[in-house]
């Protein structure tokens, strides 16, 4: 296997751990405009497909979930800890039935799964980067302009500390629970790194500072 080619490393972790959807969950938390949103993930996609034939690998795009959930009474203008908390239910409950379902042996229901530690948050700021102000498919987003926000779900940060507007400096921060992803690059290659043992610590890079793995 050629240890440089993403698409490769993600159909390698998928066998290994028996799963056979991959993809981040992705909270929409800004409503109003569903045209925007509409471009958001269709832009999302494209990125995502673009890797995957680059890589060889566009037959995983057949699993790919992202499991949106969009629910203004409950996510619009929602926090990132509102998020989190969200998320950790969700995860506990997927990661259950995943294991109870996939008739895999237990060693392999250990491994790590970033589809149930971290998720995407989109406030209208990380849309507008994406569906605005970064350059559109199929041209590459190269600086990087368009990003998400990626919670970790193990953060123990207390609520608030780790929001953007407490960031006076963000190079005197450690990790503060969340970072900005660059949309192009956020699959397979910041999934397939997350997937790997330290991927959090490699991938970090505080805020507003866009990580770019």
């Amino acid at each position: 296997m050629d240890r440089n080619n993403e698409g490769q490393i993600l159909k390698r972790q998928l066998q290994d751990t028996g799963q056979q959807k991959w993809g981040f969950v992705i909270y929409r938390c800004t409503y109003g405009d569903d045209k925007s949103w509409e471009r958001f993930v269709n832009i999302v996609n494209e990125r995502v497909r673009t890797s995957m034939d680059f890589y060889g690998t566009l037959e995983l795009m057949e699993n790919l979930d992202w499991r949106i959930q969009d629910d203004p009474a409950v996510l619009d203008g929602a926090s990132k800890e509102v998020v989190r908390q969200n998320f950790r239910e969700w995860a506990a409950a997927a990661a259950a039935a995943a294991s109870a379902d996939d008739g895999q042996p237990e060693e392999k229901k250990s491994l790590f799964v970033p589809r149930f530690t971290y998720c995407i948050h989109v406030d209208a700021e990380s849309l507008k980067s994406v569906v605005e102000n970064a350059p559109q498919p199929p041209a590459p987003d190269l600086e990087p302009v368009g990003y998400v926000n990626l919670i970790d779900a193990d953060s123990t940060i207390d609520e608030g500390e780790g929001d953007e507007d407490g960031i006076e400096d963000s190079t005197q921060h450690d990790d503060v629970g969340w970072m900005k992803v660059a949309v192009d690059g956020l699959a397979p290659r910041t999934y397939s790194l997350l997937g790997e043992s330290g991927g959090w610590e490699i991938c970090y890079v505080p805020p507003p500072d866009i990580a770019v793995p």
